[in-house]
Order: structure tokens, then sequence, then C-alpha cells
């Protein structure tokens, strides 16, 4: 069983004037091993910069440019109203998770190229006589095409 300042701490907003309302703004535990759980506003992005895991709640509530900036190289759960009472979601639906699909759509198609590209060894000599360049650049162009191919014959 936890307990509150043994276990765990729990701090309050100690903002005054508008903002004077009590909320947890943060969950310290420290029982085992030390974890922070906090609440951090969202166009505070610098903020964010040794977050692990970042939850998004009523992430069309959020600018775009904001929530792409959140993003990071972390794990991100975000979750959204898209329908009904907040029925913003919209561009969260349409837009960003179209940009992220195609964006590793992409990824894929380079990553295709890049290993047919490197799988082509030339010489140690004379290799402006072999074109090894051209090989390369023929091989990832061919291996670029096919992966894209690919992704317009399963989307």
């Amino acid at each position: 069983k936890y307990q509150e300042h043994l276990d765990y701490t729990i701090k309050y907003n100690t903002n005054k004037g508008r903002d004077q309302i009590k909320c947890i703004v943060a969950v310290e535990i420290h029982k085992s091993h030390r974890q922070s759980i906090t609440y951090i506003k969202p166009d505070e992005t610098d903020k964010f910069a040794s977050a692990e895991l970042v939850a998004i709640d009523e992430a069309a509530a959020i600018p775009l440019p904001i929530v792409k900036k959140l993003l990071g190289n972390r794990l991100t759960f975000m979750s959204s109203t898209v329908n009904g009472y907040e029925g913003t979601g919209r561009a969260l639906s349409l837009k960003l998770i179209k940009e992220m699909r195609d964006s590793k759509s992409r990824q894929g198609v380079t990553d295709a190229a890049n290993s047919a590209a490197d799988a082509i060894v030339g010489p140690k000599v004379g290799k402006g006589e072999a074109k090894v360049h051209e090989q390369r650049w023929a091989a990832s162009a061919a291996a670029a095409s096919n992966a894209t191919s690919g992704l317009s014959s399963t989307g």
C-alpha cells in the first residue's frame, strides 16, 4: 500500500489570481525508484524535452503545430473527441494522422532505396570506369519505384 509523503508526494497548483485553482499538477512517486507525472501546459513545449512518455488529452483542442512539436522522439498517446461534444477533432484526424501515415510511407521508400544502393559494392581501383555511382543510382531508383508502387496498391 502506498502512503502519501512516505511513498509519493502530491503537488498542487500554487498560482495566484485568475489561475488560482486548487488542483493537482504533479505526483512524485519515490517508493522504489523515482517517477514523476506532471501536468505541463501544451504551449510550454521546451519543458517536454526530458519526457519519456507524453499523454495528450483532447489533442484536437490544441493547435496542430503545437501537437506536432509535442510528438518528438518519445512514446506519445493522444486522445480526442472527433464527434459529438467537442467535434473539433477533424483537423487532427484528417491532417495530422494523414501526415504521420505519409511520413511513415516515405520512410519505407527511402529505406528501400538506401538498402539497394548500399548493396552495390564497386572495385577499390578504377571506380570511374566501373560506373558504380550510376549502378547505385539505378538500383536506388528501381527500389524506390517498387516500394512506391507497393504502397499505392495496398493503400
